[in-house]
């Protein structure tokens, strides 16, 4: 009997299994066996390359605010694990997560007894949220893709309103390596009679989604030509204005370009699936949803005195939009750069796009995380750029490393696993000085 949190996490990381799992009869097996929880819930199925969390966090605010209840289901986690799966905001607690976990031993020695083996953590937790969700019955439950989208352990929905918020070059070696084998993946997510919501997409892969939407029955709405958008402003004081279709204008307090697409994105799906299913919307709650909508390691500001943000740009599309970010809102300050990222990733390619940022100084490091990026691992990379005249340096000692130092800004970026790192240290350092 595993009766803490501590013991049930542990449970889950333990759980190996040699044998690969191919498509989704594994997770349907496993379902079965709980007697399918993920039936009859109302799901909106949201997958993509970046800005799913951002846009499961505006969606969640806006449906509260009309008075919904709504599941959240994202990964990973930055603080604690029980935030991947949440109601109304709020993660799961412990104790339910120890009850639902004693679930899953009980599973696991029942998949032990079939071909397909035991489940491991991703695909434990997936069945947990089903669970979870089927107890406390949401109005609408927000699922976020874990990898991809056809093979994915939440594919077991037939969703019919469903969001792909952006198309990037990420986990190719799993997705395929253009736009168009990567938006195939994704779009496996699409399911006959659904309404699909894209953002901005590459045309390849646009013209992937609208193919497989054709196949399926689905209809397609595209941000851009659905719906538009214009900049009106960006601050980072004031936080971002943005005309929505030509009428309402909004303003959020999420940092950057890539935000404002986010939002736009979270309006028209919003908005269209009020009038699908009846619903009037209050233009007032609207906008206070946006405003109020918070993401944690999204260019978050963990400090004023000294001025340092983080951010989970931890792929070729987010180091993307971190430099549009600082061109537009910190063009007049002198930046710190750190920068750590896990093996598995292009990290010559980051390595590319990092040596091109408008920095005073880039500092790599590595981080406790078993395929982290070792310190040699970047010199080795650097050592490419022979050309590049930003001030770099390499350090093992991040934490030392966590001031500005002679600059303005200090800018923490990369794997989310790091930034979950730093985040934790720099607030329990701030809570023991608080407590001095």
């Amino acid at each position: 009997m595993i009766r803490t949190i501590e013991e049930a996490i542990q449970w889950m990381d333990d759980q190996q299994t040699e044998v690969h799992r191919v498509g989704l009869d594994k997770i349907l097996v496993a379902l079965d066996y709980v007697d399918n929880p993920q039936k009859g819930l109302n799901t909106i199925h949201i997958g993509g390359t970046n800005g799913k969390g951002s846009v499961t966090a505006y969606l969640r605010n806006l449906f509260m605010k009309h008075g919904f209840s709504v599941g959240g289901f994202t990964s990973p986690h930055i603080m604690k694990f029980n935030e991947r799966i949440s109601l109304n905001g709020q993660a799961i607690d412990d104790e339910t997560v120890v009850r639902l976990v004693n679930k899953m031993v009980e599973l696991n020695e029942y998949m032990a007894t079939t071909p397909y083996s035991r489940l491991v953590f991703f695909e434990l937790y997936t069945v947990m949220m089903f669970l979870y969700f089927n107890e406390v019955q949401p109005d609408i439950c927000l699922i976020e893709v874990g990898l991809g989208g056809l093979n994915d352990c939440t594919n077991v929905i037939d969703s019919k309103d469903i969001l792909i918020t952006t198309i990037g070059k990420d986990h190719v070696e799993r997705l395929g390596h253009t736009y168009r084998e990567i938006a195939q993946q994704k779009a496996g997510i699409i399911h006959g009679n659904a309404d699909v919501f894209i953002g901005e997409l590459p045309t390849e892969a646009e013209a992937e989604i609208e193919r497989i939407c054709a196949i399926e029955g689905a209809t397609l709405y595209r941000l851009g030509q659905d719906a538009t958008y214009e900049i009106q402003s960006q601050s980072l004081t004031q936080g971002s204005i943005f005309q929505f279709n030509n009428h309402d204008i909004y303003c959020i307090n999420m940092i950057g370009k890539h935000q404002i697409h986010n939002a736009s994105l979270s309006l028209l799906f919003f908005q269209h699936w009020m009038r699908k299913y009846g619903h009037v919307i209050d233009t007032q709650l609207e906008h206070q949803a946006l405003f109020e909508t918070k993401w944690i390691g999204r260019m978050e500001k963990l400090s004023n005195q000294p001025l340092i943000y983080i951010d989970g740009a931890h792929n070729e599309a987010g180091l993307n939009a971190l430099a549009d970010t600082m061109q537009t809102y910190l063009a007049d300050k002198k930046i710190k750069l750190i920068y750590s990222g896990l093996m598995t990733k292009n990290q010559l390619e980051h390595v590319n796009l990092l040596l091109k940022m408008p920095l005073a100084e880039i500092v790599f490091t590595e981080f406790e995380h078993p395929n982290s990026m070792l310190v040699d691992d970047f010199k080795l990379l650097v050592k490419q750029h022979p050309e590049i005249n930003i001030p770099t340096r390499f350090s093992i000692d991040w934490e030392h490393e966590l001031t500005p130092g002679d600059q303005d800004i200090l800018v923490v970026t990369g794997s989310l696993y790091f930034i979950a790192q730093v985040r934790a240290h720099y607030l329990n350092k701030e809570l023991v000085l608080s407590d001095v």
